[in-house]
């Protein structure tokens, strides 16, 4: 879609409520982007109609044409779960935000080194944030699911500023991951645009407020729904989520704690001892596997969970414990993702 299409376009109806003064609405959005699909020979056309239907009405037919690496052909998460999986990850986004900067102002920040434009470019930070949460919410209407309540606590800002780019790189993942597994083109669009937002904003945290790289590797990563599930899970506190919520598509794996490393370093991995006795007791090998970018780096797994942190790896890794030493898939996962972080210099 050309950049502006959608607010100059005189079929948009500029009646109905702005999420901002530059902003469509969802519907608005989505349409001008099916409006475009609909264009051309009479079957582009015919599909883009298709396309024009309520998401809720299309979701069964969905399950036809799976392309998730999470679920099986016969369980495969409709657009209905992978949006509503989205909203839950934004809206543990927007309470971050709303938290952070309601218990650090403008002193607290300047004490810890930063400037106060900082906290102000935060601002609109969370400002994006609950954009994205709006348009979910319109785009899901009564089917959307609520906020549940998060134990977001740190210890200070600078502590505060490290989470917000781990989310934010995290946020680009699940974007990443969601552009892959949607059916629906027009909301393909908009979770890519999103995916983008979400890359500047952790490249923006990390170079100028951290003083750091500001890109990973050439590639972002894609984590799927259970990997995605696993990070955020632990700051969901148990029960707090409405019980009108539809469940949520995605199963956490156990924890993984990596401590602090580089790359050459020999650490240990700390999970569920219990699961890796379960595999010794078989004679299976374990692995750990570094994901960053679009490559996987496999390590085996020495006694007592050792393993040696690849040389050469930047960035943001995930790191899970395997079964396979040849691929991260769902049923091979033993724990993870951790979440490292390895800067380099410009």
């Amino acid at each position: 879609v050309p950049v502006g299409k959608e607010l100059t376009d005189p079929k948009v109806d500029k009646t109905k409520s702005q999420l901002g003064p530059s902003n469509p609405t969802s519907t608005d959005f989505v349409e001008v982007i099916r409006r475009e699909q609909a264009s051309g020979s009479d079957v582009r056309g015919l599909k883009a109609r298709r396309a024009m239907e309520p998401v809720e009405k299309r979701f069964h037919a969905h399950n036809r044409h799976p392309r998730s690496r999470v679920f099986s052909k016969r369980d495969s998460p409709s657009d209905i779960d992978i949006l509503n999986f989205a909203l839950t990850f934004e809206h543990l986004v927007s309470a971050f935000y709303k938290t952070g900067l309601e218990r650090y102002g403008a002193k607290q920040f300047q004490e810890a080194g930063y400037e106060v434009w900082i906290r102000k470019r935060y601002k609109q930070l969370a400002k994006n944030g609950n954009t994205h949460v709006q348009f979910l919410e319109s785009a899901l209407g009564e089917r959307g699911v609520k906020a549940c309540s998060y134990d977001l606590k740190e210890k200070d800002v600078k502590e505060w500023v490290s989470k917000s780019f781990v989310i934010e790189n995290v946020a680009a993942s699940v974007w990443n991951g969601v552009v892959g597994i949607l059916q629906d083109r027009a909301y393909q669009t908009v979770a890519a645009s999103i995916m983008g937002v979400k890359s500047r904003q952790a490249a923006w945290i990390n170079s100028v407020v951290r003083k750091s790289n500001a890109w990973n590797t050439p590639f972002e990563t894609p984590l799927d729904m259970n990997q995605v599930y696993s990070i955020i899970s632990p700051f969901i506190i148990p029960g707090s989520c409405p019980s009108t919520n539809a469940p949520i598509r995605a199963t956490p794996f156990p924890a993984l704690h990596v401590p602090p490393c580089h790359p050459g370093s020999v650490i240990t991995l700390e999970f569920d001892a219990s699961l890796a006795k379960g595999a010794e007791k078989k004679k299976e090998q374990l692995f750990a596997a570094f994901v960053s970018g679009t490559g996987t780096v496999f390590v085996s797994m020495r006694e007592g969970r050792k393993v040696e942190v690849p040389k050469g790896l930047v960035g943001i890794v995930y790191v899970f414990v395997t079964k396979d030493g040849g691929k991260v898939g769902t049923e091979g996962i033993v724990a993870g993702p951790g979440v490292v972080w390895f800067g380099f210099r410009a």
